[in-house]
């Protein structure tokens, strides 16, 4: 369950920072007890972790961050469009032809659907986008954890499985490459620091699923207008996820 926390802090913290948004993360109580475990569990990405609490949590305005900084700083890193300095869409990553880069949409959208998840009409987000990836992975971990109390070892099995192989597919490969220019372009920012978490946390989560994890200089796509894949980013929406189908 600290796993799935995790995962949904990441979701949270790379959606665009609207108020609503922001009041969760200096919400104190937020920060109970899962960040003690995922330390116990990885050091290092409980280290990167606590750097991420205290640029949100510090008492000296000079050390925190505020969300009039968050949301200059992620304009400037991650634009209003799908591309930008580091942009938030798996398909950016590496050189496919279109039908390959359709094939990993219609992937993704195969491993939310299996689970009871649905994209949000409302947001206009692709299933690409790294909140979404994210939050499936948070789903992910609490399905496994809720598998192991129950002690439902098939069940527990299927979940397993499956997520090792959407790392595999999907987050592995790419977010290192996203979390390396986040913490090159905002070295010293809440974002650089969230970068390094990311980065952090997704080696552990390999290591954990015996997944290889991505290289961390990945290019980006050309542009291409003709690629219906592309499409205006939602970043100042209120949010962007899955909900559980009905």
């Amino acid at each position: 369950m600290a796993r799935s926390a995790a995962y949904g802090l990441l979701a949270q913290a790379f959606r665009y920072p609207d108020p609503r948004h922001w009041a969760m993360f200096s919400d104190r109580g937020r920060w109970q007890t899962w960040p003690e475990i995922l330390n116990r569990n990885c050091p290092e990405a409980g280290a990167a972790l606590r750097r991420v609490r205290e640029r949100l949590l510090s008492s000296d305005p000079s050390r925190s961050a505020s969300i009039e900084t968050a949301q200059a700083d992620f304009a400037r890193l991650f634009g209003h469009a799908v591309k930008g300095e580091c942009p938030l869409y798996e398909l950016e990553y590496g050189a496919g032809e279109i039908f390959q880069r359709v094939a990993r949409l219609a992937d993704l959208k195969g491993f939310y659907s299996a689970f009871g998840l649905e994209l949000q009409d409302r947001l206009r987000e692709r299933a690409d986008h790294v909140s979404v990836e994210l939050e499936f992975m948070s789903v992910m971990a609490a399905k496994e954890g809720y598998a192991e109390q129950q002690q439902e070892a098939e069940g527990l099995n299927t979940v397993r499985e499956s997520a090792g192989r959407f790392l595999e597919a999907h987050l592995a490969g790419w977010l290192p490459s996203l979390a390396r220019r986040v913490v090159e372009a905002d070295p010293v920012g809440f974002y650089g620091r969230l970068g390094d978490f990311a980065a952090k946390f997704m080696h552990s989560e390999c290591v954990r699923y015996d997944v290889s994890v991505g290289p961390e200089l990945l290019e980006l796509r050309s542009a291409d207008e003709d690629d219906e894949t592309v499409q205006t980013c939602a970043a100042e929406q209120p949010g962007v996820g899955c909900t559980n189908t009905p």
